[in-house]
């Protein structure tokens, strides 16, 4: 299947909560240290939005008064 957010909060709920063990503990541990920790999640995040080739423009700043 496709890795998308729901796999990234799942990490987290794991890591953070105790919540049950994700489907498959081994694709969990995104860094492959053994442990599954909120740092995989942000691994995880940041390939998920990497995947979309198009890129947010952030905007304009707000102006300093």
């Amino acid at each position: 299947g496709e890795v998308g957010l729901a796999d990234v909060l799942a990490i987290l709920l794991h890591a953070l909560y105790c919540e049950p063990v994700p489907s498959c503990l081994a694709a969990a541990d995104v860094d492959s240290d053994g442990v599954v920790t909120p740092l995989d999640a942000a691994i995880l995040l940041r390939r998920v939005f990497q995947a979309f080739p198009e890129q947010v423009s952030p905007g304009e700043p707000f102006p300093c008064e």
